[in-house]
């Protein structure tokens, strides 16, 4: 399917693009969507939905079961595929998803369940908040999520944003731009790219969500973040491997527990008199100053890092780069209690890389030993490190009997929801000296299921 929708400066509210149907109202399930959804358009003050499957999911609309591999494209009037205009957007509300780009649908607390994206999201724009406040929310799934809870949720596709940020808030993730709504037993695999500046705006970018409202339970990522911003005059830029801020807007409590990620995250650019928060899981939870002012954090509980954090910023004239292990801002009003991250894998030697919020328990560490680089000092792989008793656990300790489970010396802990059979079967090995950037593969049944490189 292939819809190419031509408006210059729209100025009308309610545009929904999708392409199986722009508004949905009842239910689908069992839905496949393919193809291009290529939206060109200019406009000011609009709220406007752009999805693969579905512009907007509405209150009475029910998506079970559904997958989409559609390639969604947002640009400019006068863009080709070889050359992408930035659109430009002065105020109003714009979300763009790789199935929907608003999701409100809810039903009898079921409704989006199942659903999986293979395809792709990119979206090139300016935006000008001195005309009016512009917000931009974009993921693999969808732009913004509200309504029930979202669970069996997966997702393996690229959300590529380039972005020239004049005051606005933009939010981008994996998953979700912008989530209201609880995440529970979701994971994602997707490749996040964030380009472009931002001026006295918010960026937030997450491997998940880009900023979460209403709480993680029971979930993982396990893709990449990639973030090239110049960051000036205040601007606020927020980077988690799960997601990029966890925020209490009233919304429901905005916090994550036994949860995880392995992304990859990598961030450059520049502070300019600005703020960059780099996390392994979060990276702002909390934040005293935004454009739309105070917003408190949450509780950060159970939850592990163990995915590369690489992050080079020119910081300049009072700018400020807050990098951890786990968290790169944790507010006053936030607290990280009995989680890890490892310091060889992350790089990094501390959990927090600036705030005041309080951390109880956890601590570094390293896997199948207890002293590695940047100061790891526990064992990640064994379930001793997670359990009531252990001198880094400050509550009741995780949950091994229905929660989380771990192969002792041989792997982190995982979730059994997403291993009902059991503990996971396993591979590995160590690739001998001098093979540093021998690709290797892992062939199950004679098909290559997963190569990668030795580093």
């Amino acid at each position: 399917i292939t819809i190419d929708q031509v408006n210059s400066d729209y100025n009308a509210s309610g545009l929904n693009v999708g392409g199986f149907i722009g508004n949905n109202e009842s239910f689908l399930t069992n839905v496949a969507s393919s193809g291009k959804i290529w939206t060109r358009v200019n406009w000011i003050q609009t709220t406007t939905n752009i999805g693969g499957m579905v512009g907007n999911n509405n209150t009475t609309g029910i998506i079970t079961d559904s997958t989409t591999s559609s390639e969604v494209v947002l640009s400019a009037p006068g863009s080709t595929l070889g050359n992408l205009i930035p659109a430009t957007f002065s105020g109003g509300q714009i979300f763009v998803g790789g199935l929907a780009g608003g999701n409100n649908g809810y039903f009898d607390n079921c409704c989006v369940t199942g659903l999986t994206n293979t395809g792709s999201v990119t979206m090139v724009v300016n935006t000008n908040s001195t005309v009016g406040f512009t917000q931009i929310g974009i993921g693999g799934l969808f732009g913004l999520y509200t309504g029930a809870p979202a669970f069996n949720v997966s997702n393996g596709s690229d959300v590529n944003l380039i972005i020239n940020n004049e005051g606005g808030l933009i939010l981008a993730g994996g998953l979700f731009g912008f989530s209201l709504g609880p995440i529970t037993d979701t994971t994602n695999t997707s490749h996040l790219t964030i380009s472009g500046s931002n001026n006295a705006g918010l960026i937030l970018a997450g491997g998940m969500a880009g900023a979460e409202l209403a709480g993680v339970s029971t979930s993982y990522m396990e893709g990449t973040v990639d973030v090239n911003v110049a960051n000036s005059n205040g601007g606020l830029v927020g980077v988690g491997g799960l997601v990029g801020g966890s925020l209490n807007a009233g919304f429901g409590s905005p916090d994550i527990t036994d949860s995880y990620s392995l992304t990859s995250i990598n961030v450059r650019g520049s502070n300019d008199g600005s703020t960059t928060m780099v996390g392994g899981l979060v990276g702002a939870n909390g934040l005293t100053n935004s454009p739309v002012g105070p917003l408190p954090g949450g509780n950060i509980l159970n939850t592990y890092s163990a995915g590369v954090v690489d992050v080079v910023v020119n910081t300049i004239n009072g700018g400020q780069t807050n990098v951890g292990g786990l968290v790169g801002y944790l507010d006053s009003t936030g607290t990280l209690t009995d989680s890890f991250w490892d310091t060889a894998v992350t790089g990094q030697a501390n959990s927090v890389g600036g705030g005041s919020g309080v951390v109880s328990g956890g601590a570094g560490g390293c896997y199948a030993t207890n002293s590695c680089a940047n100061g790891g000092i526990v064992d990640l792989t064994q379930m001793t490190t997670y359990e009531s008793g252990s001198p880094y656990i400050s509550g009741a300790g995780w949950d091994f009997t229905t929660t989380w489970g771990i192969v002792n010396g041989i792997s982190y802990p995982y979730l059994q929801v997403f291993n009902p059979g059991g503990a996971p079967r396993y591979f590995y090995g160590v690739a001998p000296v001098g093979n540093i950037g021998q690709t290797v593969n892992l062939v199950i049944n004679g098909v290559v299921a997963y190569t990668t490189v030795v580093a």
